[in-house]
């Protein structure tokens, strides 16, 4: 699809957020709130705007209900868990938790689930997760409906019997067949990535989702398709084995874009790095992935690549990441085990722990102090559920979100971090402010329309620091939406 027609697509879409003037007044209006947060025992009680004093208000199609916030939040959980998330997949949904704090008393984790649209629906049972200390724990609901949205509770069960609630997510698995644009590796699709990329050698966008397993090395060059997304469907660890050569994007020329997440790229046994992208003028994005490189190998290699931007990876070898002929790159986030950068490359850096760094006369190393704005969500959706981001920025900093059908790499002085939307399709969804933690949620009600189906979604918020006045630019986080 053109990106004038994508752009009419989300106007669509997110039409239902975006409020125009309208003859709608509201004739009174108050600020209840009780206490912000009441505790005893075992039971939290969250107070919202709206309490009961407004009850419940209605008028034509349209009600408000005044009350508390009936949710337990992750990060308002007591007890041992620290965060609940719910990945949707087809016909399935993972969920997955960690555990913080070592209690003895904890026995088990108890995860039940209920349909979002029964009215009044009860919880039932679905798995039971011996408690084995802290670390991350997770489960499959393979008895998930497609299209069915859920609410997941998980609670812990302590010595005697008693189940204390902590913490809910929700999602909605998505059908098994997907939209014309979209390729599915392992059971049912291609058996490597390879192959995968060959059948898409026409499209203009191709996106590939890889489910689960462990897969031979790829080469990306200008013959592959212009936009080229390679995402891991989030159920389980897809790894990428390098023993028998390196993951390569070679000669990709201005204006393709290629996106990798999600993926576990290396071998201990092999003999080259486990990666290496070159001779590249194209948009490279490598998202949540995991890249080491094996004995005395550097794990990422870039000669002569620029527009390349890593976000939350981690990069382990000697070095992590070697850069060269002059590279240019932004690292957001993550970790790199030694960074070496030479023949003038420049590499701009947030929020990353980095072990060492050599930096040769020429070349260039700018570290941004402080918090690196981040979106995150899960790549792939269903229609019959909202699309939500979380995002995280300055505490009660401003913030503008924004969506593109294109991608391309821009800097300059305006901004910190690489703008990494087109302004040829670029669409402003809608300002915001974070809260005093820096966090903020949006959700999106997409109409059911086939036209939506396949069509990659990148994401991207300008965020701006009160405390120094700059604009630093997040992280893109790329969402596709499936039947």
């Amino acid at each position: 699809m053109k990106a004038s027609s994508l752009r009419a697509v989300t106007l669509l879409a997110v039409a239902p957020v975006v409020v125009h003037a309208q003859s709608y007044e509201l004739e009174w209006s108050g600020f209840d709130g009780s206490t912000s947060i009441s505790t005893g025992g075992l039971y939290e009680l969250h107070g919202s705007i709206g309490d009961p004093c407004a009850g419940e208000m209605s008028a034509d199609e349209f009600r408000i209900d005044g009350g508390f916030l009936a949710v337990t939040l992750p990060y308002r959980s007591l007890g041992t868990i620290s965060s609940f998330d719910a990945t949707a997949g087809p016909a399935r949904i993972r969920l997955s938790w960690s555990s913080m704090v070592d209690d003895s008393g904890l026995t088990s984790f108890v995860v039940s689930r209920r349909p979002l649209g029964a009215v009044k629906p009860s919880y039932v049972q679905i798995h039971e997760v011996p408690y084995a200390g802290p670390g991350s724990y997770e489960v499959l609901d393979a008895t998930a409906l497609s299209s069915e949205p859920y609410q997941y509770l998980v609670a812990e069960r302590y010595r005697g019997g008693a189940a204390i609630p902590r913490a809910t997510a929700h999602a909605t698995a998505y059908g098994g067949i997907l939209p014309p644009n979209t390729a599915r590796v392992g059971p049912g699709g291609f058996a490597d990535i390879t192959a995968a990329i060959a059948a898409g050698a026409t499209k203009r966008d191709w996106v590939i989702l890889v489910q689960p397993g462990t897969y031979a090395p790829f080469t990306i060059d200008d013959k592959s398709p212009t936009k080229l997304r390679i995402l891991a469907d989030g159920l389980g660890l897809v790894r990428i084995d390098t023993s028998s050569g390196a993951v390569e994007i070679v000669g990709r020329t201005v204006g393709r874009v290629v996106e990798l997440r999600g993926l576990d790229i290396g071998s201990s046994s092999s003999s080259s790095p486990a990666m290496r992208i070159a001779s590249s003028r194209g948009l490279v994005l490598v998202d949540a992935c995991t890249i080491h490189g094996a004995q005395s190998n550097p794990g990422l290699v870039l000669d002569d690549a620029t527009s390349v931007a890593l976000q939350g990876c981690v990069l382990t070898g000697t070095p992590g990441l070697l850069a060269s002929m002059g590279s240019e790159a932004s690292i957001g986030r993550g970790s790199v085990d030694g960074l070496e950068l030479t023949g003038s490359s420049r590499v701009a850096s947030c929020a990353v722990d980095s072990t060492s760094h050599e930096v040769e006369v020429g070349s260039s190393l700018t570290e941004l102090p402080g918090l690196m704005p981040h979106v995150d969500g899960a790549a792939f959706n269903s229609w019959a559920s909202p699309l939500e981001m979380r995002l995280e920025s300055f505490a009660r900093g401003p913030l503008v979100l924004m969506i593109s059908g294109d991608q391309e790499w821009r800097t300059g002085s305006s901004f910190e971090m690489p703008v990494l939307l087109s302004q040829s399709a670029l669409l402003v969804i809608v300002p915001a402010i974070a809260d005093a933690q820096g966090h903020s949620a949006m959700s999106f009600v997409l109409p059911k329309s086939t036209a939506l189906l396949g069509i990659p979604f990148p994401s991207q918020f300008a965020a701006l620091d009160p405390a120094t006045t700059t604009v630093r630019m997040s992280n893109t986080r790329t969402f596709v939406i499936l039947q």
